[in-house]
């Protein structure tokens, strides 16, 4: 399956669009996109002027989307915790993922439901925190973060004065 880098359109609403963090707190946007025999976990983290400050990805074996999703979610809260950050807002495009952190998760697969326990477990370390559920095309760098390194078969930290356009450009963020 090919996927193709998503661009921000100057046709979007006003009000759709990415917002930096306020000051003293970064942004932490994770996705997952599938690759032959599983997945690939992005996350990038932004400051308050947009910048990208932190960037991972992480390969998974994870076939199902929501799980996917929910093991991206663990890396960007992982990421956060090694880095010592304590003030995090989270944004993903997987609103059940959203929905399961912020109430109950009966609705979700087994898979997803230990990782999202775990995700619970973690944030505990995280002082202040919240997370949001945003459309993909709100926040295109983290899917195009994922993509790339799907592409260049690339997992880890990663730095982000070797990262392109498509991704570091904050108005796609």
């Amino acid at each position: 399956m090919k996927e193709e880098l998503l661009s921000s359109g100057s046709t979007r609403p006003s009000l759709e669009y990415w917002l930096p963090p306020p000051e003293g707190w970064l942004k932490i946007n994770s996705d997952a996109c599938s690759r032959e025999g599983g997945s690939v976990g992005a996350v990038l983290a932004r400051d308050d002027t947009g910048n990208i400050v932190l960037a991972k990805s992480a390969f998974f074996h994870f076939e199902d989307p929501l799980v996917a999703e929910s093991a991206a979610f663990l890396e960007g809260i992982r990421l956060a915790v090694d880095n010592g950050l304590n003030h995090v807002l989270f944004e993903v495009d997987c609103e059940a993922v959203a929905l399961a952190l912020k109430g109950a998760m009966e609705d979700v697969s087994w898979e997803a439901h230990s990782l999202l326990l775990d995700c619970r477990n973690l944030l505990r370390q995280i002082t202040s925190w919240e997370i949001e559920w945003i459309p993909r095309v709100i926040k295109t760098g983290p899917h195009n973060l994922a993509i790339w390194c799907r592409n260049r078969r690339t997992s880890g930290l990663i730095q982000t004065a070797c990262l392109p356009f498509s991704i570091c450009n904050p108005e796609l963020a």
